[in-house]
């Protein structure tokens, strides 16, 4: 059954976070793939389109494919708790972000492992791929916080609650 709840600014600009957001690493690690690819082989990996377009689309894909996941299970209830507590700036958001981000990255590990496609990765590869799922997930934190804005979220409901008329 559907929610007779209305649909306000808040929930509008939550939803777009937690739909964009998670693109935005995908999307930044391509353009730093894709620099430093002009800088290592010159302006010969420029005339390579079919280059390009790849590194956009696969990193938007992997960015998607591991970031969702992980956002709708832990990202809905860290969000919760932060907007409960208080946390409104894009540092506590950017810190809830990299810390899902180097949790997820030793678990998809273990996942593969599970699966058999993988043999058991040492410790210093699950160590490197947590720094780089949190920088990931800090990025991707720090982005929703930008479309969600919940810094303005607790600026119009403390407006809405001082202009009220008294009864």
């Amino acid at each position: 059954m559907l929610s007779s709840t209305p649909i306000t600014q808040e929930r509008l600009r939550a939803t777009l976070g937690f739909l964009l957001a998670r693109l935005v690493p995908g999307i930044a690690v391509s353009i730093l793939i894709a620099v430093g690819g002009c800088f290592e082989g010159g302006l010969d990996f420029w005339k390579s389109v079919e280059t390009v377009v790849f590194l956009f689309v696969s990193g938007v894909f992997f960015s998607a494919a591991f970031g969702y996941p992980i956002a709708f299970l832990f990202g809905q209830p860290f969000y919760r708790f932060l907007t409960k507590h208080g946390y409104r700036r894009c540092s506590a958001y950017g810190m809830a972000g990299g810390l899902l981000g180097s949790l997820a990255w030793p678990v998809l590990f273990l996942l593969f492992y599970a699966l058999g496609r993988s043999e058991l990765p040492s410790l210093p590869n699950l160590l490197s791929g947590g720094v780089v799922g949190s920088a990931c997930g800090a990025i991707a934190g720090a982005a929703f916080w930008l479309i969600a804005r919940p810094d303005r979220t607790a600026l119009t409901q403390q407006i809405s609650y001082t202009n009220r008329p008294s009864a």
